[in-house]
């Protein structure tokens, strides 16, 4: 027998005092409601409707009758955790997991979940949710994070989902790297109009005078210190002088700039079969 003298003394059979910060026993007489730092385990329930989640829940997610929303726990604290598993059908109905004010993974996205099989644990660390994954039963194969969140994006990246990874965003990441800002090839006709054969974050290219042109930029640049690359071809053979052309820039901008093409005589180009412009930064 062991009397309780306060929350850390203990007088034990022997009438000993022992000062304890905690108490291994396998049984506890009485009905436990004083005992104070206990961590309850996890608490599954299946769901097949919107629902918001709480701390330590594990929800079985089914979305057999179509995609709905799990909504993570407002303002939660460090240690909080919610695991999700996939009933069978991500992979046809995804799960969104909205972020309910925290950011995942540091992102400021809502989360698709769209991999069959799927396991997830959604764990606070005080400033984000951190996103732990696993496809498969027991032993199955370990997912990081950036495996499920590409497989999310490109199937499910659309403008009504939300995903954490999605085409919009790993194409600004390939153009945050990608020297080439801008570019396009287009062609005119004296009197006529400009013709783009294609491009790339180039809204319009504008006719001012003879051989000059304005380029304006879908997306701002970051500045206005890039290059321009460029050359033009007044027929299709390779043939005469005025394909040893040039295209020179000036009134730049990060909005864009002008264009002047140049032949080979040194005159501006009336008429181009094509310009070829590069904006390089």
């Amino acid at each position: 027998m062991a009397i309780k003298v306060s929350n850390t003394t203990v007088i034990d059979n022997s009438r000993n005092i022992l000062n304890v910060n905690s108490i291994t026993a396998s049984t506890l007489a009485g009905d436990g409601s004083a005992l104070t730092g206990i961590v309850a385990g996890l608490a599954w329930k299946l769901k097949s409707a919107n629902y918001t989640a709480q701390d330590n829940d594990a929800v079985i997610a089914n979305t057999n009758g179509g995609s709905w929303t799990l909504t993570l726990p407002a303002s939660p604290s460090i240690g909080n955790m919610i695991r999700v598993v996939d009933y069978s059908t991500w992979g046809t109905y995804n799960l969104i997991v909205a972020r309910n004010g925290s950011t995942i993974e540091g992102d400021s996205q809502n989360m698709t979940m769209d991999v069959s099989g799927a396991s997830v644990d959604f764990v606070y660390n005080g400033t984000t949710w951190q996103v732990y994954a696993q496809v498969g039963a027991v032993g199955g194969t370990v997912v990081t994070s950036s495996d499920i969140l590409a497989t999310s994006a490109w199937n499910t990246g659309t403008s009504t989902t939300e995903a954490l990874v999605s085409p919009l965003k790993i194409k600004s990441t390939i153009d945050l790297y990608n020297p080439i800002k801008a570019w396009a090839r287009f062609s005119y006709t004296s009197g006529g109009t400009i013709i783009v054969a294609a491009s790339d974050n180039i809204a319009s290219i504008t006719y001012i005078n003879t051989g000059e042109f304005q380029v304006t930029f879908t997306n701002n640049l970051v500045d206005a210190n890039y290059c321009v690359s460029g050359n033009y071809a007044s027929n299709n053979n390779n043939s005469g002088a005025n394909n040893d052309g040039q295209v020179k820039f000036y009134n730049i901008a990060n909005t864009g700039c002008r264009l002047l093409v140049i032949n080979g005589g040194a005159g501006l180009v009336d008429t181009t079969y094509q310009t070829s412009i590069s904006f390089i930064r």
